[in-house]
């Protein structure tokens, strides 16, 4: 069966070291650190959730609204505190490819919506994470070469959080 749930900084001692681990299958200059994670759970328009199947944890989801970051700035003209920025997306990978992701992220912008933003917006990888958004009809607004040195091509997308749109998205 599968559950969601709030990291708070009251539970983050429980889902600290698998939401750590998780971080090992990003490039090294990419990796949150437990501090950055604290920063995140430290204020309450952020939103942290895990996913569980069988009360196992597979996966987590950490956002924070886009007034919160310095370097997104150099990407847009204005930061718009009805954005949140998901700065982070991980399916453990054996249990990839079973729309694990797809139901993290709807209970993710489902929390997002409740707090007030109407828009979601990230760097995605052109991996699980890119083709995760695509399928919720992001719009692809930019690509950034060689992200922070990784190699990696990311993907600045955006994924409208209004009631219409957010109906649709329920049948996915």
């Amino acid at each position: 069966m599968i559950n969601f749930e709030d990291i708070t900084p009251e539970n983050w001692e429980k889902w600290k070291e698998p939401v750590l681990r998780s971080e090992l299958i990003f490039p090294e200059s990419l990796r949150s650190t437990e501090e950055e994670f604290r920063v995140t759970l430290d204020t309450p328009s952020n939103i942290a959730k895990i996913i569980r199947l069988d009360g196992r944890y597979i996966g987590n989801a950490f956002g924070c609204g886009a007034v919160h970051f310095d370097f997104y700035r150099q990407s847009r003209q204005a930061v718009c505190a009805e954005e949140i920025h998901i700065n982070n997306i991980v399916i453990e990978p054996p249990y990839q490819g079973h729309g694990h992701g797809t139901r993290l992220l709807q209970e993710f912008m489902g929390e997002a919506r409740r707090k007030g933003y109407k828009k979601l917006i990230g760097f995605f990888r052109p991996n699980h994470s890119l083709r995760l958004v695509r399928k919720l009809d992001c719009v692809e607004k930019s690509v950034h070469p060689d992200w922070f040195g990784t190699g990696e091509d990311y993907v600045f997308c955006e994924i409208d959080l209004s009631v219409k749109y957010f109906k649709k998205l329920k049948a996915v």
